[in-house]
């Protein structure tokens, strides 16, 4: 979910009323995937040259976004209902990212971790968002 102040009610509004150059990216260090995903929707929206503010935690980052200092990128399940921000759905291309889970073939297959790979197999479901 791109994350916003409460003020942008639409990512229409949000390209509307923001410079040039784009909104400024909330992000974590190089190397984080919704930084690089985050970097590459600004690119889609015509804003490749976004200034970026790196910061440490969820609960800063989120703290920046409803001071409208700037815009990030999150999972919903981390936003949750936070009424001090807004989340615009971005699409399907923009938003879905396949994760990888990988284990030593020589590791012990506790319950627990079989139970969970089982969840993972097959459906091709989304299990979180």
């Amino acid at each position: 979910m791109l994350v916003t102040a409460r003020r942008w009610t639409s990512l229409a509004a949000l390209r509307a009323g923001t410079p040039e150059s784009g909104p400024t990216a909330l992000v974590f260090r190089t190397g984080c995937t919704y930084r690089q995903r985050l970097e590459q929707v600004l690119a889609e929206f015509g804003w490749p040259s976004a200034a970026r503010f790196e910061l440490g935690t969820l609960d800063g980052m989120i703290g920046c976004v409803a001071a409208d200092m700037g815009v990030t990128l999150l999972p919903r399940a981390v936003v949750g209902r936070n009424d001090s921000v807004s989340i615009h759905t971005l699409s399907p291309a923009q938003s879905k990212v396949e994760t990888l889970f990988i284990t030593r073939r020589t590791a012990h297959q506790y319950s627990a971790l079989q139970g969970f790979a089982s969840c993972l197999s097959g459906s091709g479901e989304v299990i979180a968002a």
